[in-house]
């Protein structure tokens, strides 16, 4: 089965993340992390990804921005965390 795109409910959630990457990366970020989540463990490679998706993504591009990351890590794990406290917190 391929992917045609990003559910609402994920796209939902990964918007939070939008103002951390530009235009392009965001598009890599949101095809990255779905994929992360919905393919099997032998699919979870760059290669693998871009095969799975209906409109495959470009792997070169998909690999510079997982090499050569040009967006702030600390403050996108700083986010993330305060999302999974948030949500943690809401479920109590």
């Amino acid at each position: 089965m391929k992917i045609a795109s990003v559910p609402k409910e994920f796209n939902d959630l990964l918007n939070r993340f939008r103002d951390i990457f530009s235009l392009r990366q965001f598009h890599y970020f949101r095809i990255y992390v779905y994929s992360l989540i919905v393919l099997e463990l032998e699919q979870k490679s760059v290669n693998g990804i871009s095969q799975a998706w209906v409109n495959p993504p470009c792997r070169s591009s998909l690999e510079r921005f997982l090499c050569r990351p040009n967006w702030e890590f600390p403050k996108l794990n700083r986010r993330a965390r305060r999302q999974l406290i948030s949500m943690l917190s809401r479920q109590r």
